[in-house]
């Protein structure tokens, strides 16, 4: 039995000093993000949006508890 190889792509995405390919890794996936600095909100935004994830932004632990208990 032979796996199949998952595409290459040449576009990646850097989180602090670790390079990752840009193929999708988090599809799907739902992120909290809970930063207070409005660059660094943006900037993580847009990197893990790239790599497929749905996220939310909260600025702080108190809003970030506050969105996961009102989802139910």
């Amino acid at each position: 039995m032979q796996l199949a190889e998952a595409p290459v792509h040449e576009e990646n995405i850097w989180f602090g000093s670790m390079r990752v390919a840009a193929n999708n890794l988090l599809l799907e996936q739902r992120i909290l993000l809970v930063e207070d600095g409005p660059i660094n909100q943006k900037l993580f935004s847009f990197q893990l949006e790239k790599a497929g994830a749905a996220v939310s932004v909260a600025s702080n632990g108190r809003i970030a508890i506050e969105m996961l208990t009102s989802q139910g």
